[in-house]
Order: C-alpha cells, then structure tokens, then sequence
C-alpha cells in the first residue's frame, strides 16, 4: 500500500478541525457540498471507519432535500453548543482528559503553549478554551503541512489528539442527526486510528 502523504493528512484533518471549530453556517456547508470536497478523500488508506464515512457522506452529496443545510445548523447546536444544559458531544479536550469533566484544565493551558511556540494562538483567547477539537485538528494540520515540523506533529497528536478523539467520535456518532456529522466523525476516527498505526 502506498504511503499516505503529509499533505494528506494535513488537507483531512485541516477540513474536519475547521467543520468542528466554525459557527454553523448554512453558506459554508454549501459550499462543502457543491465542491464534494468528500468524494475524493486524499488519502491511500482503507479501513471500516473511513469505509463507513465514505458511503454515508456520499448520502449526504446525494441527499437534495432542500432543507438540509438547516438541519446541519440545528445538529451543529445540538452536537456541540448544546440544548436545555445537554450537550451530546463536548467538544473540549479537557472534558475527556481531566480527572473531572471539567473545561479549563492542564490541556487547555498546554494547547496555548504549544501554539505560543509557533507565533500562533486562538482567535478568541481568553473567551473560550485553547483545547477545542477544531483548533487542536487544525493546529495539527498546520504542524502536518510542514516538513520541518513532522516530529513536533507526532508528538502534538500523541500528546493531544490520540488519547480522546476516538470517545469524542464516538459522541458525534451516537448524537448526530445527520449524515454530515456522521460521516465527519467516521472520517476522524478513521484517519486518527490510521495514523496512530504509521
């Protein structure tokens, strides 16, 4: 089997880390549809999971029920805000990493570090936690996307990514509504079990 490429890597995560982290937007789902950004997955790998998230994305590419890009804004709330204090699919490292469920605790603090160390750091600092899984998979893309800074990715995704995005997965799977997120979270188990395994 070929070997799978950075780049690769880094355009899968990148994609995922930006639908997660990105207030639903009914344009930018659209516009993820009407690219079929999904139907090509750049990546020379197969497993079930990734199997899996190819079939039910491509329901989604298929689906013309005019109303689904609004169904995808009300899962994104559901899934990841919240409804009535419950939300399905937490969307914090520390939630899943910390002795308590609680956000704000050592992963939050050592994300920003890790960002600090390259020039970077969160949008809205200081008004929401460093260790959001949409940052975390985009600061690992950008660490994936340069060939100088491949040993500090394994060890980003060792140290921030491995150790809880198959359980928060799993919560996107079991609360979504939607075959986008489904899938999305198919294609994130995958490609991280995947890439644990290189």
């Amino acid at each position: 089997m070929m070997a799978v490429n950075e780049n690769s890597y880094s355009a899968v995560f990148g994609l995922i880390g930006k639908i997660l982290y990105k207030y639903p937007d009914i344009e930018f789902y659209k516009e993820i549809d009407n690219e079929k950004l999904f139907d090509d997955i750049p990546l020379e790998i197969s497993n079930e999971y990734i199997k899996t998230a190819e079939k039910i994305l491509h329901n989604f590419h298929t689906n013309k029920d005019e109303k689904k890009y609004d169904k995808l804004v009300s899962d994104y709330q559901d899934l990841f805000v919240g409804v009535n204090g419950v939300v399905k699919a937490p969307v914090w490292e520390s939630i899943y990493t910390s002795c308590e469920p609680i956000m704000f605790q050592h992963s939050t603090l050592d994300a920003r570090q890790w960002y600090a160390r390259f020039g970077l750091k969160i949008e809205k600092l200081y008004n929401e936690p460093d260790d959001h899984a949409g940052q975390l998979l985009m600061f690992f893309a950008y660490l994936l996307s340069n060939e100088e800074t491949k040993i500090e990715a394994d060890e980003f995704f060792k140290t921030h990514i491995n150790n809880w995005i198959n359980e928060f997965a799993d919560n996107i799977i079991k609360g979504a509504e939607t075959d986008f997120f489904k899938g999305t979270a198919y294609l994130l188990k995958g490609t991280a079990e995947y890439y644990s395994k290189q």
